[in-house]
């Protein structure tokens, strides 16, 4: 059971929200690094990302995400910020990870388990902060830009001097498109965004944290 549980973890809830995306995107508690000399184009575009996600309320959209090995998973995700969002992955994938603004709940419905760990701190606080500063982060080690494209390579940790992790937004209308990951064995994660709607609003009840009675209740009879 705990084999299943941390190979999630590093699979899927570490690769789907990008798990040391935090520090890249919020620039905290970076120690002093080598500062990289962007051209004003190259600024320009990290300050219209910062704006893309400092105004985002609410979206919500498709993913598919390919695994080290090649497997692909598909889900939806809903996000509200700050602080609360669901990755709902698709059968046969049994997988449920809801934010509600405090606690992040990682549920198996096959296995009917709920492991819950705090927000602040986990891979998902990413995507939820308040303030995003990619402009003054020492993590962004290289902006690419292409027609229609803006890819942001980056470490996650103080310790890396090589790129790990790489956000791709289409442009110039900037939208987040996908990130891929790349963990401590070398295995590369690609998650992809589709049909992503931008929202003022979305239903509260999509981020009631899951229980395990949800999963016992008894199925309703034909």
């Amino acid at each position: 059971m705990e084999l299943i549980r941390r190979d999630f973890l590093r699979r899927g809830l570490g690769a789907l929200t990008a798990a040391a995306m935090t520090p890249v995107l919020t620039g905290a508690g970076q120690a002093p690094a080598r500062r990289i000399m962007f051209s004003p184009e190259e600024r320009a575009a990290l300050a219209k990302i910062d704006d893309y996600f400092n105004t985002l309320k609410a979206l919500k959209g498709g993913f598919v995400q390919i695994g080290p090995q090649g497997q692909v998973d598909r889900g939806e995700i809903y996000l509200m910020r700050p602080g609360r969002v669901r990755f709902e992955y698709q059968p046969p994938n049994p997988m449920l990870i809801v934010a509600d603004g405090g606690s992040v709940a990682v549920a198996n419905k096959r296995l009917k388990t709920v492991d819950t760990y705090p927000l602040s701190g986990s891979p998902l606080e990413m995507l939820l902060s308040d303030k995003v500063a990619l402009r003054r982060s020492n993590a962004v080690l290289a902006v690419v830009i292409e027609p229609g494209l803006i890819t942001i390579k980056a470490r996650t940790g103080p310790n890396r001097t090589t790129a790990n992790l790489s956000l791709t937004f289409a442009a110039p209308a900037i939208e987040l498109r996908q990130w891929v990951v790349t963990d401590a064995q070398g295995g590369v994660t690609t998650v992809v965004l589709s049909g992503v709607e931008r929202s003022a609003d979305l239903p509260a009840d999509l981020f009631v944290r899951p229980q395990k009675s949800d999963f016992s209740k008894p199925k309703a009879k034909e």
